[in-house]
């Protein structure tokens, strides 16, 4: 059997990414179809009689997905206790929601030392630049392979929390003026989030999954004020966080929901129209670096080389 060439190795790179892609892409498929399901749900029992209640919230449960986690974890999970820290978070934050978060973290994460560590013996023992050079420059090569395996899930989570983040505030002003309609027209803050779900989550499928989320718990939770900080908690964003404040005082004080929705959709338009100004302020300084370095070098070309050619006439110097 032959070295290991680049060819394959790079073969294998796009083999465990093409892996990776496709649980992504098949999670978010059965989000979506998940979001349908427990919109459904939710239009199925709300009409339901006191006697049903039960068995509405066991189902509700149960499509959450809240149920506790067992007492007596796996020995793996004890294991890796230190890395998989807020695991649940992390994948709720993503937009996942995995059944038993810390043991896939951890799982995720020792498969990905092991590609890389791997990955990393290969190129210093198989490929020819690297397996001349001194056993210092292969230890840090095998360094830099075991930090990218601990780092690489971490770097993956936050990149799709970053995105979808990105998603959720497009249309979370829009969201929160559907609420101040809804509560306006007499509808309880459930309700309302539920329908705003319905009407924003074919738009904007995240937005309409945490607003889903949201309107479940409302219905099946003691303390409103949980399912709020949950959506906080989940949703890790300013508007979002200071929406869930809001309502959590608006819950304790006993003041008028709508009225506390209308206050907060002015300070949120107010809050964009100040971000769009900043970003408009900030457009000279931005442009003056493209203008410096593209459009002034052509300028003195078109002004200057005249006078450069009419003197090299003169006096030849080149």
């Amino acid at each position: 059997m032959g070295p290991i060439t680049i060819e394959e190795i790079l073969v294998l790179a796009l083999t465990f990414v093409g892996f990776l892609l496709t649980y992504f892409v098949i999670q978010r498929f059965f989000s979506k179809r998940d979001l349908q399901t427990r919109m459904a749900s939710i239009q199925k029992t709300t009409s339901s009689h006191s006697k049903g209640a039960e068995a509405m919230r066991t189902e509700q449960l149960k499509i959450l997905g809240n149920s506790r986690s067992r007492k007596n974890t796996s020995s793996f999970s004890q294991m890796f206790s230190g890395m998989t820290s807020g695991a649940k978070t992390k994948f709720e934050r993503a937009g996942l929601t995995p059944i038993n978060a810390p043991a896939i973290m951890a799982f995720s994460i020792v498969a990905s030392l092991v590609f890389f560590i791997t990955l990393g013996f290969i190129l210093v023992v198989f490929v020819p630049p690297l397996n001349e050079q001194t056993m210092i420059i292969k230890l840090c090569v095998m360094l830099l392979a075991i930090l990218l395996g601990y780092k690489f899930v971490d770097i993956a989570i936050n990149f799709m929390i970053k995105r979808r983040y990105e998603k959720i505030r497009k249309d979370l002003s829009s969201a929160l003026d559907l609420l101040v309609v809804c509560t306006n027209a007499g509808l309880s803050i459930d309700k309302s989030f539920e329908h705003v779900a319905q009407e924003i989550g074919d738009s904007n499928v995240e937005l309409g999954k945490e607003f889903a989320l949201t309107a479940i718990e409302l219905a099946i939770l003691p303390d409103r004020r949980v399912a709020f900080q949950n959506l906080a908690k989940r949703v890790y964003i300013p508007l979002i966080r200071g929406m869930a404040t809001t309502l959590v005082q608006a819950e304790e004080q006993g003041s008028s929901i709508s009225q506390t929705l209308k206050i907060l959709s002015h300070e949120f338009s107010e809050k964009v129209l100040l971000e769009a100004e900043a970003k408009a302020a900030k457009l000279p300084a931005v442009l003056s670096v493209p203008v410096v370095a593209l459009i002034l070098p052509s300028l003195l070309i078109v002004l200057l080389a005249p006078a450069i050619l009419s003197l090299n006439e003169t006096y030849r110097f080149f």
